[in-house]
């Protein structure tokens, strides 16, 4: 024997519960792969591989480009692995520069220690 408001309250819970997740339902990113799509390299800024998951089957490849929008290029495509192959060769590069600027020389890392004197 529930009461009518405690009825609602289980109702309205319900509701919330489902209306909440249906809208974490996830998709496929890229609903048409972009066939042929060139971008010259230097508008290219970075780009996300996706591996197939388990609400998407397919491979997704999306680039950001500089002006701001993002494009889906075809995993398929020499184009598109050529372009994975550079930006991973270029983050390499900025990554062992970095490296290098941060380094101490090695004549500077050392520090002199000074013993205590007795008086």
């Amino acid at each position: 024997m529930m009461t009518s408001a405690v009825q609602c309250i289980i109702i309205l819970a319900c509701t919330a519960i489902l209306t909440s997740a249906a809208g974490s339902i996830k998709t496929c990113r890229c609903l048409n792969p972009g066939t042929g799509v060139r971008v010259p390299f230097a508008n290219i800024v970075s780009a996300a591989e996706y591996l197939p998951r388990p609400y998407c089957n397919k491979k997704e490849v999306i680039i950001t480009l500089t002006n701001g929008p993002s494009k889906c290029l075809d995993p398929a495509e020499r184009f598109t692995n050529a372009v994975l192959r550079r930006l991973k060769a270029r983050d390499a590069v900025k990554n062992t520069l970095a490296s290098k600027a941060t380094t101490v020389p090695e004549t500077m890392s050392k520090t002199a220690t000074i013993a205590p004197t007795s008086s």
